[in-house]
């Protein structure tokens, strides 16, 4: 007779289960789960209230209001000098659309500008803002209501500047704004275009 020798695992009868682990399936599941966590490079966050960033133009801006659909931004200056600025009505960060509604305290303070555009939604000018831009010659408001003007904001531009303003503004906001940029000097040129 014949001796068998079976070795340890390896099952010791027939119809038997085997006694080892079962090992994981090395295949893929074939119907994934979506990730409901979406690695963080693929979908950004709306900006925070406070940061600050530049935009194409070299302009800086500060946001003031976080929020996916109605955020705002403040202009804060800009990284080299330029003769002409315009502000946008709106500007864009990390997919996001941010209305640009002020222009901040001292941020063109003594700059050598000339021609300033000021978009639709610009409501305030902080305090000296523009403060001896003694260059700053013509000014264009696209806002028709009357905009909130810091202190001496424009105090010591160019004695003769221009400063236009829309057909469609009221001569009560267009009194507004003359009153509010008084430190401008009594020899600046107001006009409706």
């Amino acid at each position: 007779t014949r001796e068998v020798r079976l070795e340890s695992g390896a099952g010791e009868g027939l119809g038997e289960k085997e006694q080892t682990p079962p090992t994981p399936d090395p295949e893929p599941n074939p119907d994934p789960q979506p990730n409901p966590n979406p690695a963080p490079d693929t979908v950004k966050t709306v900006p925070k209230k406070g940061t600050v960033f530049t935009d194409g133009k070299e302009i800086s801006y500060k946001v003031t209001k976080s929020d996916a659909k109605k955020g705002t931004v403040a202009v804060t200056g800009t990284r080299k000098k330029r003769n002409k600025i315009t502000i946008p009505a709106t500007v864009t960060k990390d997919g996001y659309t941010f209305k640009v509604t002020e222009i901040a305290a001292k941020a063109f303070h003594n700059k050598k500008l000339t021609t300033l555009v000021l978009g639709t939604n610009i409501s305030k000018i902080g305090t000296k803002s523009f403060y001896k831009n003694s260059k700053l010659k013509s000014i264009t408001f696209k806002n028709k209501n009357a905009v909130k003007i810091g202190s001496q904001a424009f105090k010591g531009i160019k004695a003769t500047a221009k400063v236009t303003v829309p057909k469609k503004m009221t001569a009560k906001n267009f009194g507004k704004l003359k009153k509010a940029m008084k430190s401008a000097g009594k020899k600046v040129k107001y006009k409706k275009k």
